[in-house]
């Protein structure tokens, strides 16, 4: 049988190699990377320019660091809840409601969900934010 491996891409950065995440497919392959290409092998929660409470889900066994296989777990989830994993990487602070993959029940509830808090808010448009689902 014939064996496929996921085509990195890699870049030296201060004289260590690493892999450079630059599309939702790379994140869908993270749990196939190598863990000797892991720069890090966990980081506390704390102090990170991120979200802190995305940072606590990810972290789920609330030991106070975000371990590799957190990181590997929390993508494949994401994942399965876009259709474009591309999305990820888009820098946009709103997530498009069309975006949700709505053949996965759990992305069928997210995109549910999404519509009717905006429509709690009276917003009429059609991508949700953080901001959006803050209490």
């Amino acid at each position: 049988m014939e064996k496929h491996e996921y085509n990195w891409t890699f870049s030296s950065v201060g004289g260590s190699v690493r892999v450079l995440i630059k599309s939702g497919e790379d994140i869908e392959h993270l749990h196939e990377l190598d863990r000797k290409m892991w720069t890090v092998l966990s980081c506390p929660v704390q102090d990170l320019e991120f979200d802190a409470a995305t940072l606590k889900y990810i972290d789920a066994n609330g030991d106070g660091l975000i371990h590799v296989d957190e990181v590997i777990e929390a993508s494949k989830w994401i994942c399965s809840l876009l259709k474009n994993t591309d999305e990820l990487l888009a820098g946009s602070s709103e997530m498009p409601l069309d975006s949700f993959n709505t053949d996965n029940p759990e992305g069928r509830t997210l995109q549910k969900s999404a519509k009717q808090i905006l429509g709690n808010l009276g917003l009429k448009k059609n991508a949700i934010s953080i901001e959006d689902t803050a209490d």
